[in-house]
């Protein structure tokens, strides 16, 4: 799934937030390994997982691919901030949502904040090198 759009925080940055792709997966990666390493409460630690960056990048592809997922990249002020995955789950549709971001970029001064999910969304993690992206942040 693709998409596109541009933001502006609360103290004047520019966010940019679109559909991640294969060129990304090694800043895709390591903004999940700062992230996993910063944050409470997550799955798994950086140590724990064993994505690759090529295999990061497959993910990312896939995702632009697929009418039922999504992973979006956020960009303050055009650096990498954090990724946010959208999948559908079985059927009925059921949404896994949620963003991740490195905590020294979203917050307290960048403007993004850190919101938590509500319904049927869920914020339970990230997977250990299943691809799967979830978490705790949004923008």
């Amino acid at each position: 799934m693709q998409y596109t759009k541009t933001l502006t925080t609360k103290t004047g940055s520019e966010l940019y937030l679109r559909n991640g792709d294969a060129p990304d997966g090694d800043a895709a990666l390591a903004v999940f390994n700062k992230t996993h390493a910063e944050t409470e409460y997550l799955l798994t630690y950086p140590d724990e997982s064993s994505m690759t960056a090529e295999q990061e990048a497959e993910f990312l592809a896939q995702a632009t691919k697929s009418a039922r997922e999504i992973e979006i990249l956020a960009f303050v002020d055009g650096q990498l901030a954090g990724t946010a995955g959208i999948s559908a789950v079985g059927k009925p549709c059921k949404l896994v949502a949620g963003i991740l971001g490195a905590g020294d970029r979203l917050c307290p001064d960048s403007g993004v904040h850190r919101l938590r999910p509500a319904g049927r969304v869920s914020a339970a993690g990230a997977g250990s090198g299943s691809g799967q992206r979830t978490g705790d942040c949004a923008v």
